[in-house]
C-alpha cells in the first residue's frame, strides 16, 4: 500500500539518527549506500506491511519507555497500543516448565484478564506463551516483546499465538523486519519487557534461566519481582527458589499480585476486584482421592514428587515391576493426579 508522508519521514529521522551523517560510506554494485540509507529503506518496507515504527523521543513513544535508562532508539508494532496508566504484569518462566509451572501460569493470566490487568510477556514457549494464551481466550489484554523483526515468529510453534497477540493485543519489536532473533537479542528484549510492567513474576526459572536476566532489569527500573514457589527437587524451580532465599517477595497466587499492584498504583486510586479462583496448588487434593498408604500407587506418587519422571525412572526407584507402576499410572491417572505424557509421568495439578 502506499507509503503516507508522516511515515516517510519517520524513516528519514530514523535513517539520520541510527545511520548518522559520519558513518563509513561503502561501494555497492557502484554506488554509494550510507547505513542511514539502509534503515530508510527498512522503514518504509515496514511501513508498507502495516507496521507502526516510531522514534524514541517522538510524540508516540511509549511513556514507560520515555525514561528508561536503555531506551530502544526505534520501536516496531503490530496491534493497539496499551493505554498509558493500564497496570501491566509480565509473566515469565523457563521454556522446559512443569505441569505445575503451566498451571500456575495459566490461572495468574485468567486472573489477570478478569481483573482488566494487562499482561506482557516474551511469548517464548512455556511459561510465557501459557500466560499469554489463557489471558486471550479470557478477552484480556496482552502485550507481546519479541526478539527479533515482527515477521519472524519464533519459536515456530508459537505463530499462531504471534498473529493473534497482533490482532488483539500489541506486538513490539526493536528489530527492523527480516531481523532474526539471535541469542544475543533476547537480553535487550527483556529490558523492554521489564520497562512496559509494573510487576514482574517469575513463575519457574531454572539457577541460570534467562527469566533472571529480565528480573536484574527489573531491579534496574525499581519495579517489583515476584517469584513463585517450588518444589525444592525440581530444576525449574531452582532459579525462583533462589530469588526466594535471597529477600524476593513471593507470588503465592493472585492477591500476592494485586497487593503488588495496589503499592504501584495507590496514589492513582486503581483497586482490584477479588478475582474468582481459577485453579488449585499441588496441595489442593482431599483426602480421599489420595491412594491407600502402602499401595503401589502411593509409592509412585511419592517418588514423582513434582518433577517429571520417565517411567523406567520410576520403576528404578520403587522397587516394583513395570507390569506393577503401569497399573499404579493407570489408577493415578484415573483419579486425575498423574499424566503420563509418552512415558514421562508428572504429578497433575488439581482443578
Amino acid at each position: 500500500r502506499p507509503v503516507p508522508p508522516a511515515d516517510r519521514a519517520v524513516a528519514a529521522q530514523v535513517g539520520h539518527r541510527l545511520g548518522g551523517e559520519g558513518c563509513r560510506v561503502r561501494e555497492v554494485e557502484g554506488q554509494q549506500d550510507r547505513p542511514q540509507r539502509r534503515v530508510e529503506r527498512q522503514v518504509v518496507a515496514a511501513a508498507e506491511a502495516g507496521v507502526a515504527v516510531r522514534l524514541l523521543g517522538s510524540a508516540a513513544t511509549p511513556p514507560r519507555l520515555l525514561d528508561d535508562p536503555r531506551p530502544a532508539p526505534v520501536l516496531c508494532w503490530l496491534g493497539t497500543e496499551v493505554p498509558a496508566g493500564r497496570p501491566a504484569v509480565a509473566i515469565v518462566g523457563t521454556r522446559r516448565c512443569t505441569a505445575y509451572g503451566r498451571q500456575v501460569a495459566s490461572d495468574l493470566g485468567a486472573q489477570l484478564a478478569a481483573l482488566g490487568v494487562v499482561v506482557v510477556s516474551g511469548l517464548a514457549a512455556g511459561i510465557d506463551a501459557e500466560a499469554q494464551r489463557t489471558a486471550l481466550r479470557r478477552g484480556g489484554t496482552v502485550v507481546g516483546v519479541v526478539a527479533g523483526g515482527l515477521d519472524q515468529p519464533y519459536p515456530r510453534r508459537n505463530t499462531d499465538l504471534w498473529r493473534e497477540v497482533a490482532e488483539r493485543g500489541w506486538l513490539v519489536a526493536e528489530a527492523p523486519l527480516g531481523v532474526r532473533p539471535d541469542a544475543w537479542r533476547f537480553p535487550l528484549r527483556n529490558r523492554i519487557i521489564a520497562a512496559l510492567a509494573d510487576v514482574v513474576v517469575v513463575v519457574e526459572s531454572s539457577a541460570r534461566g534467562g527469566s533472571l536476566h529480565t528480573v536484574r532489569e527489573a531491579e534496574v527500573r525499581d519495579r517489583i519481582v515476584l517469584a513463585v514457589p517450588g518444589h525444592v527437587t525440581s530444576d525449574a524451580s531452582s532459579g525462583t527458589n533462589d530469588l526466594l532465599a535471597d529477600g524476593c517477595a513471593p507470588c503465592r497466587g493472585i492477591d500476592d499480585v494485586v497487593t503488588a499492584l495496589d503499592l504501584v498504583h495507590a496514589s492513582a486510586g486503581w483497586r482490584a476486584a477479588a478475582p474468582a479462583p481459577a485453579g488449585g496448588t499441588p496441595g489442593d487434593v482431599a483426602a480421599s482421592d489420595l491412594p491407600e498408604g502402602g499401595s503401589d500407587a502411593a509409592a509412585v506418587l511419592e517418588v514423582l514428587g513434582w518433577e517429571p519422571r520417565p517411567i523406567d525412572d520410576v520403576v528404578a526407584r520403587t522397587g516394583l515391576g513395570l507390569a506393577a507402576v503401569s497399573a499404579a499410572v493407570a489408577e493415578l491417572g484415573a483419579r486425575g493426579l498423574v499424566h503420563n505424557d509418552g512415558g514421562v509421568l508428572e504429578r497433575s495439578v488439581r482443578r
